[in-house]
């Protein structure tokens, strides 16, 4: 009986240790990526990416000509934090794999329509007045900051493709889905 107990003991080990040398869990690659962007580490952030022609498109709308920053302003950072991704699971196929991902943001038709409201409203009562530019910029951003705060959120799901390179995953899909999807101009 002791000896049936040991041999299970070691079994068990042996699968421990065997689980523990296989790839990283993909969907912890996407996850780190995306809180890379948010926090403005570039250079963290492009180690999860495998460049590619796919993956060039969607890092130049994000990160202009692969600057320091991926932000430029505060305003683009404080969107940025509003979008979560959360994996659900993921799949393995030797050297690729996906990983399916509910993507929290603010609605963006909602948000662009409250903004463009309010904003060209404030913008011309404020050039009628003679306000200097920075007057108006201040506007815009405490508008821009109080419809973000206000706009619900929407979830869509997104498949993210990756690789395995050396041992690490790397992004060959952006985790963001279509703007066409964003902005309800398709179907889900």
């Amino acid at each position: 009986m002791l000896q049936h107990k040991v041999k299970l003991a070691l079994l068990m080990l042996a699968l421990l240790l065997l689980t523990a040398c296989g790839p990283p869990n993909p969907e912890l690659t996407v996850q780190d990526y995306w809180q890379a962007v948010v926090n403005g580490n570039a250079a963290e952030a492009a180690a999860y990416i495998q460049p590619n022609e796919a993956t060039e498109s969607w890092l130049k709308k994000l990160w202009p000509d692969n600057s320091a920053e991926f932000v430029d302003d505060a305003k683009t950072a404080l969107f940025l934090q509003r979008i979560t991704i959360t994996p659900t699971s993921h799949e393995i196929n030797g050297s690729q794999a996906t990983v399916n991902v509910t993507v929290t943001w603010p609605q963006l038709d909602n948000f662009l329509g409250n903004f463009m409201t309010e904003a060209l409203s404030e913008v011309f009562s404020l050039a009628l007045s003679h306000a200097a530019e920075n007057e108006i910029d201040a506007a815009l951003e405490t508008i821009f900051t109080a419809v973000l705060v206000d706009t619900p959120d929407t979830h869509t799901e997104h498949v993210v493709k990756l690789v395995l390179e050396e041992g690490k995953w790397k992004l060959t899909s952006s985790p963001l889905p279509d703007p066409a999807v964003l902005f309800n101009l398709q179907a889900k």
